[in-house]
C-alpha cells in the first residue's frame, strides 16, 4: 500500500505551477504544525476545568459510580442529564436514560458493534 501512493505520488501533477502559491505552502505547513503541538497542553487544561466542575456537583457520585463511564463518560453524562432532577420520576426512569445515552455516546466516540448496558 505505501508502495502504491509513493507511486502515485510521484505520478502527481501540480495543481499550480504559482511561485507565490507554492512558496506560501511550506509557512501554512508550519503555523498548522505549531498549532497542533500547542493542543495538547489546551485539551489537558480543559481536562482539568471540567473535572474540577463536575467534581463539585451535588450528583458527581452518582455519575462516577457508573461502571467503566470513568473521567471521559461521567462528566457527560452529568452535562447530557443537566440540573433538573425533577425530569425522572424513579431511578428506573434514570437508568433508561442512562442506557439511550450509552447508546447514543459510544458510536461517537469510535466504538462499534453491539453495546450491552447492564444494571448496577
Amino acid at each position: 500500500m505505501i508502495q502504491q501512493r509513493l507511486f502515485l505520488l510521484a505520478q502527481a501533477k501540480p495543481l499550480t505551477t504559482d511561485a507565490a502559491v507554492a512558496a506560501a505552502q511550506p509557512l501554512l505547513v508550519k503555523s498548522l504544525a505549531r498549532e497542533l503541538a500547542a493542543l495538547p497542553a489546551i485539551l489537558a487544561e480543559y481536562d482539568q476545568q471540567i473535572a474540577a466542575l463536575f467534581a463539585v456537583r451535588a450528583d458527581y457520585k452518582v455519575w462516577d459510580s457508573f461502571l467503566g463511564a470513568g473521567t471521559a463518560l461521567a462528566p457527560r453524562f452529568a452535562a447530557a442529564r443537566g440540573t433538573q432532577r425533577e425530569r425522572f420520576a424513579s431511578g428506573d426512569a434514570m437508568a433508561s436514560f442512562r442506557e439511550t445515552l450509552i447508546k447514543a455516546i459510544f458510536p461517537l466516540l469510535g466504538f462499534c458493534g453491539w453495546v450491552s448496558v447492564f444494571n448496577d
